[in-house]
């Protein structure tokens, strides 16, 4: 897995964790566009377009953990790796935390979104609401 907080222009597409602001409001009960248009998009690997792809939270900790076990078992058969493994595991532990973190505190919710270079205005959306503070980055060992 490897995802990014920045948007790179020479990849076919760029995954990031984002934590987006649990802004509802008190008079329709909606949320912001962006929420919307995520909330819109999971469930059965809905597309917005031909890569682009959004993942709830529950899926991201099992891909992170999966990733631990992964790195823990090739430990197991490679035991001479395990000093520069550690330090991954620690890494991909401390993202889990942070996801945690965002979720429990009510104020957020965590997204992996895989965003198609041909996705201009997902990534114009991700910048104005970042700018705004409803969107975060989940930094990560990537």
């Amino acid at each position: 897995m490897k995802a990014r907080t920045g948007f790179v222009s020479n990849s076919s597409s760029s995954s990031f964790i984002i934590a987006v602001k649990n802004d509802i409001c008190p008079h329709c009960s909606n949320g912001t566009p962006f929420m919307g248009l995520l909330e819109s998009l999971l469930g059965s690997g809905s597309d917005c377009s031909d890569d682009s792809t959004v993942y709830a939270v529950e899926q991201v900790v099992d891909r992170l953990n999966n990733e631990i076990e992964s790195i823990e078992e090739f430990v197991l058969k490679h035991p001479e790796h395990k000093h520069s493994c550690d330090k991954e595991i620690a890494d991909f532990g401390k993202t889990i935390a942070q996801i945690e973190e965002f979720q429990n505190s009510g104020e957020w919710k965590v997204y992996e979104i895989s965003i198609s270079y041909a996705d201009n205005w997902i990534k114009c959306l991700m910048d104005e609401h970042r700018k705004k503070g409803l969107l975060k980055m989940v930094e990560g060992p990537w």
